[in-house]
């Protein structure tokens, strides 16, 4: 069994990557990816574990471990006089009391069939990451090669949906970002985050190629620099504006990795290429759209989105209203008056739609994962990297955590499960364990 995982990891991640872009649709793929991640994390708990010589960092899978615990203590039931007693629950069970009905089970969780999907929806990165952490080695060739392969062939397909105009055929969901490249994905913004993610593994996968055959380092070149010409022509025509804020950033991390000798005057230029990624989105119709005053921009802005979510959050504050219920709940809060015809399913910040289901204890475990990554980033990356696969983990986990922080792409199977990868390999390399190439 152990032999077959090194061999169905790298599927399973390209098989998300491509099938698993869109978070309200594509259920029928995303069963099948639930599916596949379910026996993949089965087959990696029934697996002899790795020898002492390859144990991992004992960090992180223990916290997710506690935050399954949380978890499962959502569907605990509950006596009705401590369930009322319950942040936000009094009104609840005022309005059902009218109706008749009392709540039986009465569980910390307002909606336990959205939880349960919600649960569901996390087996894809649940079991690619119980199979990196029982591995001897982790493939992270193969992993860096399935992430850029499915960002080259998601430029290829958002080609035809960019050229092919709105109506295109090459759009793989009815409700997406229609006119711009959006490959595999739903949304450009999670494309973007993908051809972001994929830069610095790309240049991996060619500092182990050059290390391999040295003579060839002039034609490898090349090909990288070609290939990244096509990410960041991919970038360009998503349009979203996380591509073009962080693309400059990005490019430059990823020169570090392929060019480490130049390592100081890149990091120089980190801040400066920052400063016209954003100069950037001025320029652009969706950062002026975004700047604009106009009442139907500023009623599906984002910021109009975390500030109903917070005051959720604030009304059922510490205990949350239960994992996947985000949707129920954020209709009680939006103002009835200024909400238009678009429909918000997720808050567009990962942190806050998790405080807000998960209370002080996803505060806590934000606050906690954070810490430990951060952690990572100063052993690995500061303190003088620990080989290429590394520092692309540590680069492509920073981007994914920083999106997060104005949308939702990990409330798709495709970048969480490569977040679940990002974290593994940054998990084993804090150990003995080995990061094959």
């Amino acid at each position: 069994m152990t032999g077959v995982l090194p061999r169905a990891v790298p599927v399973l991640l390209a098989l998300c990557l491509i099938m698993g872009g869109a978070s309200a649709a594509g259920f029928a793929a995303n069963l099948g990816l639930q599916l596949l991640g379910l026996a993949i994390g089965v087959a990696a708990l029934i697996a002899a574990p790795p020898p002492n010589g390859a144990r991992t960092d004992r960090y992180l899978p223990w916290l997710a471990a506690l935050f399954g615990i949380v978890i499962c203590l959502q569907f605990l039931p509950l006596p009705l006089m401590v369930w009322t007693a319950l942040p936000g629950r009094e009104q609840i069970a005022e309005e059902l009391a009218l109706l008749g009905v009392v709540p039986r089970p009465a569980l910390l969780t307002l909606s336990y069939h959205e939880s349960i999907a919600s649960l569901v929806w996390m087996l894809p990165a649940a079991g690619m990451f119980l199979a990196l952490l029982t591995m001897r080695e982790i493939p992270a060739r193969p992993l860096a090669l399935a992430i850029v392969g499915a960002a080259m062939l998601g430029v290829m397909v958002g080609a035809l949906q960019y050229f092919g105009g709105q109506e295109s055929a090459a759009y793989l969901y009815e409700y997406t970002t229609r006119g711009a490249l959006v490959g595999f994905f739903a949304n450009a913004n999670h494309m973007a985050t993908l051809l972001l993610a994929s830069l610095p593994f790309l240049a991996a996968i060619f500092v182990s190629l050059i290390m391999q055959q040295p003579r060839y380092m002039r034609e490898l070149t090349v090909l990288w620099g070609l290939l990244v010409a096509i990410i960041l022509l991919g970038i360009v025509l998503a349009g979203a504006l996380t591509g073009y804020a962080l693309a400059g950033p990005m490019l430059a991390l990823s020169c570090l990795i392929m060019f480490p000798w130049l390592r100081r005057p890149f990091k120089l230029a980190l801040l400066p290429a920052l400063v016209l990624g954003v100069a950037a989105i001025g320029m652009t119709e969706e950062g002026q759209k975004l700047l604009s005053s106009d009442r139907e921009v500023s009623e599906r802005s984002r910021e109009r989105m975390m500030a109903t979510t917070l005051t959720a959050t604030a009304h059922y504050w510490p205990t949350g209203t239960g994992l996947g219920t985000f949707r129920e709940v954020y209709d009680d809060f939006e103002d009835g008056d200024a909400a238009g015809e678009f429909f918000v399913h997720h808050a567009h910040n990962d942190y806050l739609e998790l405080v807000l289901e998960m209370g002080i204890f996803g505060l806590i475990g934000i606050v906690a994962f954070l810490a430990w990554w951060l952690s990572r980033l100063r052993a690995i990356w500061l303190a003088g990297g620990g080989g290429p696969f590394i520092e692309a983990a540590i680069m492509a986990s920073g981007v994914i955590l920083l999106h997060s922080a104005w949308d939702y792409p990990l409330r798709t199977a495709a970048i969480s499960t490569l977040l679940a990868v990002c974290c593994a390999i940054l998990s084993r390399a804090t150990a003995t364990a080995r990061v094959a190439d």
